[in-house]
């Protein structure tokens, strides 16, 4: 939808900061849904959103032109990541309960790595592939996926271990633990539509660098402190 450079910027910078202000808005949601109907309601959230947008990009979004399908799809690939994933999440979720040495948990881990393995080898002899593996030997593209990994994966385990540390260990209400984790996507929000100007400016590597070792500072939020990354 974007083909000029400028614009393209600009859809991205808006969509980065719609990603912080939803961050931020989120949890106080929740805190609300929580308090007041249950947490099981939290899953209903997603309904009316999910149909919001479905109207939204049938209105906005521009249609595609068909493509011819030349290949079938790679759905060995589709069943190897997935087991991959769901095996490695089950470990690392029983893992504290079970016993990181337990059966299970290593069986999990076993099952998630030889997955893993399976699926790189069916990727590199597909004919369609699911995901291009050989886009990773390009030094760019592997660096900038990994640092997104380290990045999200603190990013996002820091929001459901803040909610669950506020809530439990410092005993506060859903709602109050909501607001001091929105925190977290409020600064966000402010810094992705800098971040593009200064990777104008700059080049993208030094945000590259800085950014995943972003120096981290503390915040007081409703009397707790919170570590958030200023980076």
């Amino acid at each position: 939808m974007f083909t000029g450079a400028r614009r393209r910027a600009q859809a991205i910078g808006l969509w980065s900061t719609g990603s912080g202000l939803g961050m931020a808005a989120d949890p106080v949601a929740d805190g609300l849904i929580a308090a007041h109907l249950g947490w099981r309601w939290v899953f209903g959230l997603n309904v009316p959103l999910v149909l919001v947008l479905l109207v939204l990009a049938a209105r906005v979004v521009p249609r595609m032109p068909a493509v011819p399908v030349r290949h079938r799809a790679d759905w060995l690939g589709a069943v190897l990541i997935t087991v991959c994933v769901a095996a490695l999440a089950f470990g690392l979720i029983e893992g504290n309960s079970l016993g990181w040495s337990s059966p299970p948990v290593l069986s999990a881990f076993g099952a998630g790595a030889a997955a893993a393995i399976a699926f790189v080898i069916r990727e590199r002899r597909a004919v369609a592939p699911l995901v291009d593996v050989t886009l990773f030997r390009q030094p760019a593209f592997a660096v900038a996926n990994v640092a997104a990994l380290i990045v999200f994966f603190a990013f996002v385990g820091a929001l459901v271990f803040l909610s669950a540390y506020f809530q439990q260990a410092r005993g506060e209400s859903p709602v109050r633990a909501g607001l001091s984790v929105a925190v977290i996507g409020v600064a966000f929000a402010v810094t992705a539509p800098l971040s593009g100007r200064v990777s104008g400016r700059t080049g993208r590597f030094p945000l590259d660098i800085a950014g995943p070792g972003g120096i981290v500072g503390t915040c007081e939020v409703s009397g707790g402190g919170l570590m958030i990354p200023a980076g």
